[in-house]
């Protein structure tokens, strides 16, 4: 693949430029910021304040303190760690439509122009309906999608999420009308209010629906059934052909970033998946601590970026 090779090269030809001007001991030199590119709210938003939070209590920073900075438009949020100054500084919450956004569009960022930090988690895409809807089961989801068109709501175009409906609709070869809408509380507001028949969530967000008795669930795109609702299907095992389907998050900072200060920053992060207080408050949330360094991580994305291709060339989704 195209994008194994640029990736990979990028990464290599930027440790081979790194010069000794930041070594470990100057970093940090200020507070980080961690850019959300996305509004308030949603899953990249919540996790990225929990992370800040905790952080910031255990005194990860020394004097400094991480935090929290959202912009609304994903492409310009995605754009801007990239733009930084190259000294970890400006971390970008980094998730999966970071790697579609330049397959559908032209974005003012390569993939290429990031180095991953570490992962902090894996998010499962689910099917979940009204809590009064009709359609009862995973069956009948798939009855009605093939039947007639059934509506789906979604995160913004290229998210994982908008994805996963694209996979169902080539996978499974069921009629989708996919609506896709940037907020999470206005996607629940289309579920809540009847207006579609259906979401694609991942987990983490379904999680505090379900729990609140609006929404219930149909099937879950991961390997296994999740603990917490053993009677709920697998997007395999219903026949949907996608055995596996999950948002990933995680961070990532400009290319450049010197390979210490990457090594710091991932450091955050294995601490905290370390720390109780700070798993609880995201399994509290709905959220899984799943940490995996740098190169882990890569490995994530790459895996990622080769299901998408398909989905994206299949399905004729780049806009010129």
């Amino acid at each position: 693949m195209r994008f194994h090779k640029t990736f990979g090269l990028a990464l290599l030809a930027t440790a081979a430029v790194i010069t000794p001007t930041l070594a470990q001991e100057d970093f940090p030199s200020g507070d980080v910021t961690v850019i959300v590119p996305f509004a308030p709210g949603g899953a990249v938003d919540t996790t990225n304040r929990i992370i800040v939070e905790h952080a910031n209590r255990l005194g990860l920073l020394g004097d400094y303190q991480f935090e929290v900075e959202n912009i609304a438009n994903s492409i310009v949020g995605q754009a801007t760690p990239a733009r930084a100054e190259p000294d970890g500084h400006t971390i970008l919450a980094m998730t999966s439509s970071v790697v579609t956004n330049p397959k559908l569009r032209d974005t003012p960022y390569e993939l290429s122009d990031y180095t991953p930090v570490a992962l902090y988690g894996l998010d499962p895409e689910v099917i979940a309906v009204p809590a009064d809807s009709d359609i009862e089961t995973v069956e009948d989801f798939i009855a009605a999608a093939t039947d007639g068109t059934v509506s789906v709501v979604t995160s913004g175009v290229g998210t994982s999420h908008h994805m996963s409906a694209i996979a169902l609709q080539n996978r499974a070869d069921l009629d989708l009308n996919v609506i896709n809408v940037d907020a999470f509380g206005e996607q629940v507001q289309q579920v809540a209010g009847g207006h579609v028949q259906a979401a694609l969530w991942p987990w983490g967000e379904a999680s505090q629906q379900v729990e609140a008795g609006t929404v219930r669930l149909l099937a879950v795109a991961s390997r296994e059934r999740l603990d917490e609702f053993p009677d709920i299907p697998t997007w395999e095992e219903a026949g949907l052909n996608v055995e596996e389907f999950a948002t990933f998050r995680g961070w990532g900072v400009a290319a450049a970033t010197p390979e210490d200060v990457v090594a710091d920053l991932a450091g955050v992060l294995e601490t905290l998946s370390e720390d109780e207080d700070f798993v609880s408050a995201m399994n509290d949330a709905g959220y899984v601590v799943d940490f995996a360094g740098s190169e882990q991580f890569m490995q994530t994305i790459e895996n990622y970026d080769e299901l998408t291709t398909e989905i994206i060339d299949t399905a004729g989704l780049r806009q010129e």
